[in-house]
């Protein structure tokens, strides 16, 4: 008989996943990591857990695989407009 072990979320204040406490890293790759639904998706997705505290400080790696050639700096700035927008509609309500 195998076992599955359950991986719960905590809010916030209580520190993230519980998975992730110690020694784990968590790893984020994206694929199509400059294509439309990454923008618009995966991007805001991801910051909106970062800002919630749902991802582990320090120990969250965000890598992405794209066709296109793009420098650090061009894709942070492709993708800063997706990101303020959806900031700024989480601080209205």
């Amino acid at each position: 008989m195998s076992s599955t072990k359950v991986v719960t979320t905590e809010p916030a204040s209580q520190g993230g996943c519980e998975y992730l406490k110690n020694k784990h890293v968590l790893t984020i790759f994206v694929v199509g990591a400059s294509g439309d639904l990454a923008k618009k998706k995966t991007y805001p997705s991801l910051f909106e857990l970062h800002r919630h505290g749902y991802l582990p400080k320090g120990k969250t790696i965000i890598c992405g695989y794209a066709r296109s050639q793009k420098s650090d700096v061009d894709f942070r700035n492709q993708i800063r407009p997706y990101l303020l927008d959806k900031a700024a509609a989480g601080d209205e309500s």
